[in-house]
């Protein structure tokens, strides 16, 4: 009876999800509540405090010039898609890069779909407002359809029926604050409601994870830059 009326949606929709269910199963019974937990759980060896902000205009900038770049910023994901911090991005309204980056940089087969992210705010306008409120957007685990006037935007991720499998980002989401600015950056400036995002790995790898291996899967990747914990580097 506690428990009618609510589910929780876990980032990790894998076997990973089942260690973790059991372990919040665990919790629930000896403090009798649920915790939210992030998805940003693998925390070993690498920066718990959050990413700098300053070189985010740049990596704006650089992003509106046609650049695939990597993000590695403070802890990795749980599960098997990439939420912001070990994500390659680039414009979502270009195929050509959409190519680029599944074909070319990742090794996909070619009829693999690809997926975006937006901020909350524009997400309510390209997307509309029910997606700014399910638990789904923020594990980027629903399709969604985007409005006629804006498909063209998202021209790179758009699925034949005219939907996107999106991951939304929220002011309030602390740990993904960078990705946030970026977004609302690349938005209000620059007109570019949303970004692809795709895990950072290369080939046959798991996701990246220590921040030191940022910059040479990056070169072997053949990114136009990477920003380490806030910082960029071009390549």
């Amino acid at each position: 009876e506690q428990l009618s009326g609510r589910v929780y949606i876990p980032p990790c929709t894998s076997d990973s999800g089942l260690a973790l269910g059991a372990a919040t199963w665990v919790e629930y019974q000896e403090r009798e509540q649920f915790c939210v937990h992030s998805p940003f759980l693998n925390a070993f060896d690498v920066p718990l405090t959050a990413p700098s902000l300053h070189a985010v205009d740049e990596i704006a900038e650089l992003l509106v010039s046609g650049a695939v770049v990597g993000l590695c910023n403070g802890a990795a994901e749980v599960g098997p898609r990439a939420l912001g911090h070990r994500s390659l991005v680039a414009r979502a309204d270009s195929k050509p890069l959409a190519q680029r980056i599944s074909q070319q940089i990742k090794g996909r087969e070619w009829y693999r779909p690809i997926a975006p992210v937006l901020c909350a705010e524009a997400a309510s306008v390209v997307l509309g407002e029910a997606v700014t409120k399910s638990p789904l957007a923020r594990y980027m685990l629903g399709a969604w359809p985007v409005k006629t006037d804006y498909q063209s935007q998202l021209a790179g991720v758009l699925h034949h029926d005219g939907t996107v499998r999106a991951q939304i980002v929220a002011q309030d989401d602390v740990e993904n604050a960078f990705l946030h600015a970026l977004l609302l950056r690349l938005g209000r400036l620059h007109g570019i409601p949303a970004l692809i995002n795709t895990s950072f790995n290369v080939r046959g790898q798991p996701i990246l994870h220590r921040h030191e291996d940022a910059l040479q899967a990056a070169r072997v990747m053949g990114l136009d830059a990477v920003v380490i914990h806030g910082s960029l580097h071009r390549l």
